[in-house]
C-alpha cells in the first residue's frame, strides 16, 4: 500500500527482466502514484464502515477486522470518485457469504470522448463507472 500510493519508494530488488518489460520512464508520467479512492471521495459520501475483512469471527469479536481491500485510481486525474462504501456480507438468511465485505465505489472516468458510467465488478469489489457524452 505504501509503495503503490507513493508514500514509500519501490523495493530495490525488482527482477531486471520485470523492470525491463514493465518499467515506465519517469518522464512518461512524472510523480505518478495510485490514489486510494476512499480518501478521494467526498467525506459525506464515504460509509462509516471501515473494515473490509472480518474473518468469519463470532458476533462482537472484531479482533481480526481490518481494511485489506482497496480501490485505486491513477494520480493522472482521469477519474472523479463520487462515493465509497463498505457493505454487509450477509445473505438474506443471516449467513456470511464471505469473510470480505463488498467494497463499493461510484466513480466517473474521463475519456477523450466524454465520461464513462458503466457498472462493473472486480473480485469482491464492485465499482460503478459513470459516462456522460
Amino acid at each position: 500500500y505504501s509503495i503503490i500510493t507513493g508514500a514509500q519508494p519501490p523495493v530495490d530488488s525488482i527482477n531486471s527482466t520485470w523492470a525491463e518489460t514493465y518499467g515506465v520512464d519517469d518522464n512518461q508520467e512524472p510523480n505518478f502514484v495510485m490514489k486510494d479512492l476512499r480518501g478521494e471521495a467526498p467525506v459525506a459520501r464515504v460509509s462509516e464502515t471501515y473494515a473490509t475483512y472480518t474473518g468469519f469471527t463470532a458476533p462482537g469479536n472484531t479482533g481480526v477486522w481490518q481494511r485489506i481491500d482497496f480501490l485505486f485510481g491513477g494520480s493522472n486525474g482521469q477519474w472523479n470518485a463520487q462515493a465509497y462504501a463498505v457493505d454487509d456480507a450477509r445473505c438474506d438468511d443471516g449467513m456470511l457469504m464471505s469473510d470480505h465485505r463488498p467494497t463499493v465505489l461510484y466513480v466517473v472516468v474521463n475519456t477523450s470522448n466524454g465520461h464513462i458510467e458503466t457498472p462493473y465488478s472486480v473480485f469482491t469489489t464492485q465499482a460503478w463507472l459513470t459516462t456522460k457524452e
